[in-house]
C-alpha cells in the first residue's frame, strides 16, 4: 500500500509539471512578418500547446491561407500547419531560449516547395512597467525554395490598464533568392492593442506596414489595420 501511494503521488506530481492550452481565432487578415497570407481576407486559426516546468514546450498551429496559387495543373495552398518545439530558460526577470518551427502546407502541390524549417534564438526581459524581447530566425531553405532566410525582430509590450495592453515590434527579413520568394528584402513593423474581454476571450487590433514599394508587391505588403477575436482554453 505505501508503495502504491508513492507511485500514485508520483504520477500526479509529474502530471502537474505540464500545462496544456489551446486557442481559436477569427482574424480579418492573417499576416506573417508583415505580409498577408490570406489575400487580405478574414480567416480562421487554431492552436494546441503543452509546456513543461523544465522549460520545454511543443505546439501545433493551423491557419487558413490564400496565395492565389491554384492553376489547372497545380493545387495551391488552402491552409498552413505549423509544428513548434522550444526550450526557454528563465533567470530573474529575463529569459533566453531556442527552438524550431516547421511550416507545412497540406494539400499544396509539392512542386511549389512551400514547406520549410525555421530555427530561432530568442531572449527577453521584464522591466517594472514594460517587457522587451528579441528573436533571430534562420531557415536553411526558406519558403518557395528561395534559399537561406534570415529574420530578426525586437518587440515590446506594456499594460495600459488591467485589461488593455499595448504592443509593438520591428523586424527585417533577408532572403537569398528574392525572385523565387517574390519580394526584395524588407523591413516590417506593427503597433497594436489587445483587450481581455474575459479570462478566456480577447480582442486585438494591429496596424501593420512594410517598406516594400508597390512596384515590387501589388497586394498584401501595404499598410493596413487587422482585427481579431481569440478564445483561449
Amino acid at each position: 500500500i505505501p508503495y502504491l501511494f508513492l507511485v500514485w503521488r508520483g504520477v500526479f506530481a509529474t502530471a502537474s509539471d505540464f500545462k496544456f492550452s489551446g486557442n481559436a481565432t477569427v482574424i480579418s487578415d492573417y499576416t506573417f512578418r508583415g505580409l498577408s497570407q490570406s489575400d487580405e481576407n478574414p480567416t480562421l486559426q487554431a492552436g494546441l500547446g503543452v509546456e513543461h516546468s523544465s522549460g520545454f514546450s511543443a505546439a501545433v498551429w493551423a491557419s487558413g491561407v490564400d496565395y492565389n496559387d491554384d492553376t489547372p495543373t497545380v493545387d495551391g495552398a488552402d491552409f498552413e500547419l505549423v509544428w513548434h518545439g522550444d526550450y526557454k530558460y528563465e533567470f530573474g526577470n529575463s529569459y533566453i531560449g531556442t527552438g524550431f518551427s516547421y511550416y507545412t502546407f497540406p494539400g499544396a502541390s509539392s512542386s511549389l516547395n512551400y514547406d520549410y524549417l525555421d530555427l530561432h534564438l530568442k531572449a527577453g526581459h521584464s522591466f517594472e512597467k514594460f517587457n522587451v524581447s528579441a528573436q533571430f530566425s534562420w531557415s536553411p531553405e526558406y519558403y518557395a525554395d528561395s534559399g537561406e532566410g534570415y529574420y530578426i525582430t525586437v518587440g515590446a509590450n506594456a499594460p495600459i490598464t488591467e485589461k488593455l495592453k499595448f504592443n509593438t515590434h520591428i523586424g527585417h527579413q533577408w532572403i537569398e533568392d528574392n525572385t523565387s520568394f517574390g519580394v526584395p528584402d524588407y523591413l516590417e513593423w506593427s503597433a497594436g492593442i489587445s483587450y481581455a474581454v474575459s479570462p478566456h476571450v480577447s480582442l486585438t487590433f494591429d496596424y501593420i506596414d512594410t517598406d516594400i514599394n508597390k512596384t515590387d508587391c501589388s497586394n498584401g505588403c501595404d499598410s493596413r489595420g487587422i482585427a481579431g477575436l481569440t478564445v483561449h482554453f
